[in-house]
């Protein structure tokens, strides 16, 4: 006589996704490169890692460094909790690459990615992101540039609020008359 609704839901593979870096980071040999990682799974997540590739040593492959790693099978309330809450399980990976034990040389990129895997196995995998070293000169160039695109754009800004003060100025004497 008990009836029961049972609904079948498909299990998604992580959703990855490298909040720090955006885009390409420039920095010098000896930075220390600030990781940010998101993960969501519908169930849990079981490990997370950072895998990346050097320009100047391509043959040597893919490297990994392990950010987390989850208990060896997904506890039953865990699961349960997050079909519960129907959101899964979301975690938040803040991470400190220090370049210098990397030994970079100028002008080597690093290209990343973060993998997530979850216990079915399945993995889910973020966009890249590269870092490229630089000199101290070029680094310092680069600020300089930067900072120099900046004052353009305030100035400019400035010169249209002048004009618009100017124009504003001009209807209020109007009004006034």
């Amino acid at each position: 006589e008990d009836r029961w609704d049972v609904r079948a839901i498909a299990d998604e593979p992580p959703r990855v996704t490298l909040e720090r870096p955006i885009g390409t980071l420039y920095v010098t040999a000896w930075a220390a490169a600030a990781i940010l990682v998101h993960v969501r799974d519908d169930l849990a997540v079981r490990n997370v890692a950072l895998h990346y590739i050097r320009s100047d040593q391509s043959d040597a492959g893919e490297q990994t460094i392990e950010l987390y790693t989850g208990p060896e099978r997904a506890s039953v309330g865990t699961r349960q909790a997050a079909i519960a809450a129907s959101q899964g399980e979301l975690r938040e990976i803040k991470y400190d690459l220090d370049l210098g034990p990397l030994a970079l040389l100028p002008a080597v990129q690093l290209t990343m990615t973060a993998l997530a895997g979850d216990y079915r196995p399945q993995t889910g995998v973020s966009q890249a992101v590269r870092i490229v070293v630089l000199t101290p000169r070029e680094f310092e160039d680069r600020i300089a540039a930067r900072q120099s695109a900046i004052l353009a754009e305030i100035a400019r800004v400035l010169k249209m609020q002048q004009e618009t003060r100017a124009a504003t100025q001009g209807l209020a004497t109007q009004a006034a008359r």
